[in-house]
């Protein structure tokens, strides 16, 4: 006995100085995401007290709602194609292809902003800043997601806030010379930040052009294709309510809805510290230990997020005017919004499995009549009359609850995976919500 006690300690001895690096790497890692999620979160709420009515920042959030659709329909699934190929096939040649994409895309969006200010002139100003903002986030997330599967995962983090510190820049700027905010003048700083990124992409397409072909372009784009539909449904449900909060009540309620997302979904940012420093394993590892590991985390999260809902209001209400003025009429807002993060959390976790096992196709069949299917209902109350913030967000709550179910039963009908634990907890956390939402309000 005190000889395997021994051989133990020897072992854990022999294994300390690598643990300790991946302890100081995960801690080094953990710090630089924490500054970079912080601009990102700082940005639209710094911005909201900046701008002289709640409508311009309202136009923003809708602008980066619609500029994220932009960028899936821009990147068609290549960002999941990448360790696809890379990681999982392990095939050679899949490199410059990645790189040209973007130039190709950026070729694009230039000639229809151009066109648009020389020609016709009929595109709304939100719409072009929404063009922009796509253009960034599709180059960001495919150069952010080449990074991780090489684990450069320090550099994909300050490339995945390089829009929100661009934003950023500008909002000190404001702040410190006492100007008004002017959405032209950060227009052209996101074009330069544009231009900048698409210098990067060059230099690398040039570095690797040996290995480019068409029919590798070809065939990375065929993976994609169904992930384009899948990426979509999955960011309308869980990011995309401002789009139909704009069209159906209203740029300020955007801006009112938006400020307390914000708020509710800073606990992704913990699961984004994890979905992106364990990218490379989640593609490797057993679903059994992925099960153990989200039900693990998203226990933890679900404490977090009702931390946060009981103690951030009071706490920041001398910083952000909504917090002193309206918090009580939007407490039930920010409650079901802590919940959405939840389920956030979850289908974020389960999508890079139906990925990793080629089942977009399959997610997108079931998810196409869940759109449908909130997009009515919407609809309906809005003609009775009974639409309003709340009652938009418990529908949309309740639909993308339904999308991680069926990301469960895909996973076992198909690839015989089960997430069991993972499951129990997702209908556990709805009936909880239920019951404390009568409760409560």
């Amino acid at each position: 006995m005190i000889r395997k006690a021994t051989a133990t300690l020897t072992r854990l001895g022999d294994a300390w100085p690598a643990l300790k690096g991946q302890i100081r790497r995960l801690g080094l890692f953990a710090s630089i995401f924490l500054l970079v999620k912080i601009s990102g979160f700082v940005s639209a709420l710094w911005l909201s007290q900046l701008v002289t009515d709640m409508a311009s920042y309202g136009l923003f959030e809708y602008a980066l709602s619609v500029g994220i659709l932009i960028a899936i329909a821009l990147n068609v699934g290549l960002q999941a194609a990448y360790p696809y190929f890379n990681l999982k096939k392990r095939e050679r040649g899949f490199r410059s292809i990645f790189y040209f994409h973007p130039l190709l895309c950026s070729g694009l969006i230039g000639g229809i902003l151009l066109m648009d200010y020389w020609l016709f002139q009929v595109i709304e100003p939100k719409l072009q800043l929404a063009l922009l903002i796509g253009g960034i986030i599709a180059m960001q997330l495919l150069l952010s997601y080449i990074l991780k599967s090489h684990e450069f995962i320090i550099r994909a983090v300050l490339l995945d806030g390089g829009l929100f510190i661009a934003i950023n820049f500008y909002n000190l700027f404001v702040w410190l010379s006492g100007k008004p905010y002017d959405f032209e003048t950060l227009k052209s700083l996101l074009l330069c930040y544009f231009a900048g990124l698409l210098v990067i992409c060059f230099f690398h397409y040039w570095k690797n052009r040996q290995d480019f072909s068409w029919k590798r372009y070809l065939e990375a784009i065929s993976f994609g294709k169904h992930l384009v539909l899948s990426s979509t449904i999955v960011i309308v449900l869980t990011n995309g309510a401002r789009i139909f909060i704009e069209y159906f009540l209203g740029l300020e309620q955007v801006a009112s809805y938006s400020f307390y997302f914000r708020f509710a979904v800073v606990v992704i940012l913990i699961q984004q510290v994890f979905n992106i420093a364990f990218f490379k394993k989640i593609y490797r590892s057993k679903a059994a230990q992925l099960d153990n590991f989200f039900s693990a985390f998203i226990i933890g999260a679900l404490f977090v997020a009702m931390l946060f809902w009981l103690l951030l209001p009071n706490l920041l209400s001398g910083m952000f005017s909504f917090f002193e003025e309206g918090h009580q009429g939007y407490a039930p807002l920010y409650f079901i919004l802590s919940f959405h993060a939840l389920f956030w959390i979850s289908i974020s976790f389960n999508e890079n499995i139906i990925y990793r096992e080629n089942l977009s196709r399959q997610m997108n069949r079931a998810c196409v009549l869940l759109l449908v299917g909130m997009l009515a209902i919407f609809t309906l109350l809005h003609l009775c009359a009974w639409l309003t913030l709340f009652s938009f967000a418990i529908v949309n709550l309740f639909f993308l609850f339904w999308a991680t179910d069926i990301q469960f039963s895909l996973l076992l009908k198909h690839r015989r995976l089960s997430f069991r634990h993972s499951r129990l907890l997702n209908r556990g956390m709805l009936l909880l919500f239920a019951i404390s939402y009568l409760l409560i309000f």
